[in-house]
């Protein structure tokens, strides 16, 4: 259920974002949600670009993973913590704090920790904040990654219809013509982001984002990828995918998305294909000189 505390309607870059579903049920209530949750959006009984994705490699896969309960991992935990740093500062401090030098296995050291825990905040190691810190010093020293932001809302959430599907968005950053994504990675060059690209699915995660806010009268100009390496020097790179893989992309998630309405109607979820099958190898290694 939604209640008041959740529902915020602010100026989003000229125009307002619409408050719909308070006291309604979120899986039903299509809208623009500034402010909604993260666990709200995750629990909604709806299909995302993760999903897609998910259902692109099988429908086992992806209802395995929709009937896993969500575990807050250590990388789950920096992911969410990156977030609050670059796009939401001003949260920031009060949802996590640096873990102090505490002896745990003395008496007072358990009871510093208990304390530390039982604040409420998550609690991120040295290194783990120096990180962070050093990635927001980088994106917010970046002139280009820097205006982006400037102007804009975080964590913004869409509830549609895509192909009559009930569908479910959450930009990282949205402004008026623009959406940002914000992504960590070990190698932010143009070969090794392209290559990303294609191996965790960007391009469906860029059409979809797209639609879902064409659904709901935002047209999207420009889908921009803030990517910034997660080691010194902090490197930064800022993406835009071309026409031609985005729809691409597009070609993808429908593919995915009406054998999604397939299975969701039949309550059939297959794996892999049975049997033997004739496979080659990729196309690029075929060009490899030996």
């Amino acid at each position: 259920m939604i209640n008041d505390e959740k529902m915020v309607t602010i100026g989003l870059d000229g125009f307002e974002l619409v408050q719909k579903g308070v006291d309604e049920c979120i899986t039903t209530t299509d809208g623009i949600y500034f402010g909604l949750p993260e666990n709200d959006y995750f629990n909604a009984d709806r299909i995302n670009a993760s999903g897609l994705k998910l259902m692109g490699r099988s429908p086992l896969h992806y209802i395995t993973d929709k009937l896993t309960k969500r575990e807050d991992t250590k990388a789950f935990l920096i992911g969410g913590a990156l977030h609050y740093a670059v796009l939401e500062p001003d949260l920031f401090d009060s949802r996590y704090i640096t873990a102090p030098d505490i002896n745990k296995r003395t008496k007072a050291g358990k009871e510093e920790w208990e304390s530390l825990i039982s604040s409420g905040k998550a609690v991120l190691s040295k290194s783990d904040m120096e990180m962070i810190n050093g990635i927001k010093n980088s994106v917010l020293r970046d002139e280009s990654a820097a205006k982006l932001l400037s102007v804009g809302n975080p964590e913004v959430t869409i509830f549609t219809e895509i192909e009559g599907i009930k569908a479910k968005a959450r930009i990282d950053w949205l402004r008026r013509g623009i959406a940002v994504d914000l992504k960590t990675v070990e190698d932010a060059s143009p070969k090794a982001f392209s290559r990303s690209c294609a191996k965790y699915g960007y391009a469906i995660q860029n059409a979809w984002y797209r639609d879902c806010c064409s659904s709901m009268g935002i047209d999207i100009h420009n889908f921009i990828n803030i990517v910034v390496e997660k080691s010194p020097p902090y490197a930064v790179a800022i993406y835009e995918l071309d026409q031609e893989s985005v729809d691409f992309g597009r070609k993808q998630y429908l593919n995915a998305l009406n054998e999604y309405r397939w299975c969701r109607k039949k309550n059939e979820w297959p794996g892999y294909q049975s049997g033997i099958k004739l496979i080659s190898l990729p196309a690029w290694a075929m060009k490899e000189d030996y």
